[in-house]
């Protein structure tokens, strides 16, 4: 069966609530003419509603027979009304088992703080979820949506020209064919970087039409969107975006502090801090192993002879340390 096909044969999401609701509503005490008359309605509406009402039946059907096996055990006298709260019951049952259902068809999937995860989505796109990165995968017969709640993320898109892929970060939309392309949505930041192949980026909160992108990139170019300046297009190496696919983190003269700030991604237990917030503009250079913070400081330390000390909650970098002028580069470790 296509996914076309499949996808005709699935009721929609609303249906599914509809026929939990209907359920609850006729199965309990007080069921009147109109009820009837009303879910016949309903029913008659269009087909998709008899396949939802089919799948909360047999859900019922399953909690309902539970019921009855429960009721053998207890005294006749007590049968009657143990029925009734069963039957009562089941439906509430049905009705979270569809929602849970319904939930389950946009599932939402994560990664922990230092934890990596990489799947196929049932499209054939590869999906690599970063450290603590929650996305949620939606797919229907006209679109492939995943929409990143937080992290980062890197797309290497199927190619089906005729099923386009869009992901959605904050406000903005990327849209691709055949592609990868890494998204990285912080608190009032979100970075596009390409690939390969060729993908367009719009604005949520913008009317404009399809065919007018807010921008397009080509292969090494990202776009970053800050919520305090103007969207700034560059084109980093591209080993550094995607290195913590090797579990790497790969600097060339960054700020001691943004370097601190990259490394805590991947270490919750210990983070990394300054003493002296002197020291944070202090320029980085190396190949360091994320989830590694301690090898971090200690590279840094040397290089600046600074001291490292570490207590039970974080690593701190401490001591009096050499200028940025006093030094031929930046802390640099060996190469995993």
């Amino acid at each position: 069966m296509t996914m076309d096909r499949q996808d005709r044969m699935q009721p929609s999401e609303e249906a599914l609530a509809e026929a939990a609701a209907w359920l609850a509503r006729l199965h309990r005490p007080r069921r009147t003419p109109q009820d009837d008359a009303g879910f016949r309605r309903w029913l008659e509406e269009e087909p998709s509603h008899g396949r939802a009402w089919a799948m909360a039946s047999d859900m019922w059907e399953n909690a309902n027979r539970l019921s009855l096996n429960v009721a053998a055990a207890v005294p006749p006298a007590a049968r009657s009304r143990l029925r009734v709260w069963y039957a009562a019951a089941a439906s509430v049952v049905v009705a979270i088992l569809m929602v849970a259902a319904i939930s389950q068809r946009n599932p939402i999937i994560s990664t922990a703080v230092g934890e990596q995860r990489v799947m196929t989505l049932q499209d054939g796109t590869r999906l690599s979820l970063n450290t603590n990165t929650r996305v949620q995968v939606k797919m229907t017969r006209d679109v492939r949506n995943v929409t990143l709640l937080s992290g980062e993320a890197l797309f290497e898109v199927a190619k089906r020209p005729a099923w386009p892929f869009v992901v959605e970060a904050g406000t903005r939309t990327v849209t691709a064919l055949g592609t990868a392309f890494v998204v990285r949505k912080e608190e009032q930041r979100v970075a596009v970087t390409l690939v390969e192949g060729k993908i367009a980026i719009d604005d949520l909160q913008r009317e404009r039409p399809a065919s007018a992108p807010l921008a397009t990139l080509q292969p090494g170019e990202r776009m970053i969107f800050a919520a305090d300046r103007k969207p700034q297009r560059d084109k980093p190496p591209l080993d550094s975006i995607v290195a913590w696919q090797r579990g790497q983190a790969v600097f060339d003269n960054i700020r001691l502090v943004d370097a601190i700030a990259e490394m805590n991604r991947y270490n919750g237990v210990m983070p990394l801090a300054v003493a002296d917030p002197a020291m944070a503009d202090l320029p980085v250079s190396g190949i360091f192993r994320l989830g590694d913070s301690a090898s971090f400081a200690r590279a840094v330390a040397f290089t600046y002879g600074l001291e490292v000390v570490e207590d039970s909650t974080r690593i701190v970098l401490t001591g009096t340390h050499a200028t940025a002028g006093d030094e031929k580069s930046g802390a640099a470790s060996k190469q995993e």
